[in-house]
């Protein structure tokens, strides 16, 4: 029996998760939901409460984007990424390099190796390190 054909990534998903800027800015505006998208809605009580724990969602989503770039563009243009965004993140904070690091380390940097791990040889059955 032949395994079914591979299937295609849309052509706007494709040019934005497969080039390094686009790919940063998606990093950028996931890391940042949690600040800007309740702010715009700040009228309508309801719905901005609804729109910031989407935003929260999002914004919890941003670790899981830089493991699957590394899954399927490797940890160099995973790291690349991560370095754009982390910059962006920093300018759009206020000029605040503090922010953009932490957002390198624990949004780009811990997922990137979670990835390399899970994209190992077996590496979605190894076990914990037992104590």
């Amino acid at each position: 029996m032949t395994p079914p054909p591979a299937l295609r990534m849309p052509a706007a998903v494709e040019f934005v998760l497969t080039r390094r800027v686009p790919c940063a800015l998606l990093a950028v505006v996931m890391f940042s939901a949690a600040w800007w998208l309740p702010c715009s809605l700040q009228d309508m009580q309801l719905l901005a409460w609804m729109f910031a724990l989407l935003a929260i969602g999002i914004h919890l989503l941003t670790p899981g984007l830089f493991a699957l770039i590394t899954l399927g563009g490797g940890s160099g243009f995973a790291l690349q990424v991560a370095a754009l965004s982390a910059v962006g993140v920093g300018l759009a904070a206020g000029m605040q390099p503090l922010v953009g690091l932490l957002m390198l380390l624990l949004y780009g940097v811990m997922p990137i190796a979670a990835g390399r791990q899970l994209g190992a040889p077996r590496g979605w059955l190894r076990r914990p390190i037992e104590h």
